[in-house]
């Protein structure tokens, strides 16, 4: 009782949102998922497990994602000002 906590429901896909997205998804099988209409992926659990002491791998992997998205994100719905990506 008495925490911060949220949860979100992700309902079906029935508008285009993607340029006030800022959300990202990891699923219970350790997929990171940038986009809900993306097929694009990383595989957390695997770099986690190949590098289990090393953190440079997983935040290039993260890094190298977040940047697919975002040209993939661009490609399709136009520039958005809006979108801070680092």
């Amino acid at each position: 009782m008495g925490t911060d906590t949220r949860v979100g429901f992700i309902s079906p896909h029935s508008q285009s949102f993607c340029a006030d997205c800022n959300r990202i998804r990891v699923t219970a099988e350790g997929r990171l998922l940038l986009c809900l209409g993306q097929k694009h992926s990383i595989d957390l659990r695997r770099l986690l497990r190949a590098n289990p002491t090393e953190d440079t791998p997983l935040k290039t992997g993260i890094r190298a994602s977040l940047e697919r998205s975002r040209e993939v994100m661009i490609s399709a719905a136009g520039p958005d000002p809006s979108w801070r990506g680092t």
